[in-house]
């Protein structure tokens, strides 16, 4: 079997949705100046690509029809360079990868882009138009289940209290700001440009982030619309390829490619694609199917 790596990796800034420097670029736009990124960050020769496989978890609007077909044609990328859409929730960018590892190691290609995208700005949650089905909905309404309502039920399930939620929270806010700070996060974003401006930092995050201040806020549960609000914006990929052609693309991009093509093009190898198995899950904690 194939070994097939991970040989490069870009994404955009992520902001903050509907009041964010991004709240007004279209995803598909977004993605394209990703993509034009990683491939002049790595270097990969895009007559290569064999196809752009990109993750949406609601592929409509500015981010539906097949968005990573015209996102490899805005990016100039060769012709023959195909693209496809997945959903599966929030799983969608993760099993591009596995599409494209499961491509090479079975012949299929050398070189892939796989990425995911979503603008919760651009596209609401659940989409424009959501119809669960009445049967579906009446025997497992579980299946409709929102993000909110699997954390509680996590929570609920491992006794994750409030208060250690919010520790972590504190904990993970500070990290970032440092890291931010340090530079340490400059080499894996690109910078986008959007009506003049030039976007090169996170804008969500939140360094003055207190337990005092959290500890003030309501509960989820009050603040549902605003909770859709506040969700990020961004994208990135990967370039994947068989052990010996290996990229990756974004708002989060991956180059993935064969281990062998890798090494004759004298790509770096930032990770190797584990073997995996895609099984179903409970509704009750989890949105991926």
């Amino acid at each position: 079997m194939k070994n097939v790596v991970i040989a490069g990796y870009a994404r955009s800034p992520f902001a903050l949705a509907h009041k964010g420097k991004l709240a007004k670029m279209r995803p598909d736009e977004l993605s394209a100046q990703v993509v034009t990124g990683l491939v002049e960050k790595t270097g990969v020769k895009t007559a290569d690509i064999e196809d752009l496989i990109i993750g949406c978890a609601f592929p409509e609007g500015e981010q539906g029809l097949n968005m990573a077909r015209y996102v490899a044609l805005r990016a100039e990328l060769p012709i023959t360079v195909a693209g496809a859409t997945i959903n599966r929730f929030c799983g969608s960018s993760m099993y591009a990868i596995h599409m494209a590892a499961g491509a090479i190691q079975m012949g299929a290609g050398e070189t892939f882009i796989c990425a995911g995208v979503e603008s919760m700005t651009r596209v609401p949650m659940g989409g424009y138009n959501p119809m669960p089905n009445p049967g579906l909905y009446k025997s497992y309404p579980e299946a409709y289940a929102s993000m909110g309502e699997t954390a509680e039920n996590v929570a609920a399930r491992y006794q994750i209290g409030r208060e250690a939620q919010e520790a972590f929270a504190v904990e993970s806010q500070a990290k970032a700001a440092a890291t931010q700070a340090a530079g340490k996060l400059d080499d894996e974003i690109v910078a986008i440009t959007h009506d003049g401006a030039r976007i090169d930092k996170d804008g969500c995050i939140r360094p003055d982030t207190t337990a005092e201040g959290l500890a003030e806020l309501l509960l989820a549960a009050f603040l549902a619309e605003r909770l859709a609000a506040d969700f990020f914006f961004g994208a990135g990929a990967f370039f994947f390829a068989d052990f010996s052609a290996a990229f990756a693309l974004g708002p989060a991009f991956f180059l993935a490619a064969d281990f062998f093509v890798v090494f004759l093009l004298g790509l770096i190898t930032l990770s190797i694609a584990a073997p995996r198995a895609i099984r179903g899950s409970s509704a009750h904690h989890v949105r991926i199917s």
